[in-house]
């Protein structure tokens, strides 16, 4: 789907008002377009990071068909999470999004640790709300209650077309 007004069509039907309201549902998985967005990081202990890997690896080892690549995962040493509020209110989610730790790996060389987590607030708290920003939640069926916060990118908000053209 090259088109974006497709994509951000096909994005905006999917979108749920809150939170509560895809728990009412009974969804596991939902997109809002938060509001009021801040972004604050954490450096990790050493045995949170050490924690984190082996909780991968654990979990990489149950699906053994998995590259040597993904079973080399390493975990980003920064706790990221997000403030933002939708129609349920205000939350906080810890950022589980597999590119945000990509990007920091990639551009804490040339931009340093500091300035790849100002770049990456400044990409999703202005230049993703600016353009229309979607969060990615999901659930785990044990715990339907507890979401986390899956994906973060930009989907401009459908405008009503001519009804002519």
């Amino acid at each position: 789907m090259s088109n974006p007004t497709e994509k951000s069509s096909l994005v905006q039907r999917a979108i749920v008002p809150s939170e509560r309201y895809a728990i009412e549902q009974g969804a596991s998985l939902a997109l809002i377009r938060p509001r009021n967005v801040s972004m604050t990081w954490k450096r990790l202990s050493q045995n949170e990071i050490d924690s984190d890997r082996q909780k991968f690896r654990a979990q990489a080892a149950q699906l053994s068909l998995l590259d040597e690549e993904i079973a080399a995962y390493e975990p980003c040493p920064y706790k990221i999470s997000m403030f933002y509020e939708d129609e349920g209110g205000r939350h906080k989610k810890t950022c589980a999004d597999w590119e945000t730790s990509a990007t920091f790996f990639k551009r804490r060389h040339d931009l340093g640790e500091e300035g790849v987590l100002e770049h990456l607030r400044h990409t999703y708290c202005d230049q993703y709300v600016e353009k229309g920003l979607v969060f990615a939640l999901g659930n785990m069926a044990r715990r339907p209650q507890t979401w986390q916060l899956l994906g973060i990118f930009p989907v401009p908000e459908a405008t009503q077309g001519d009804l002519f053209n």
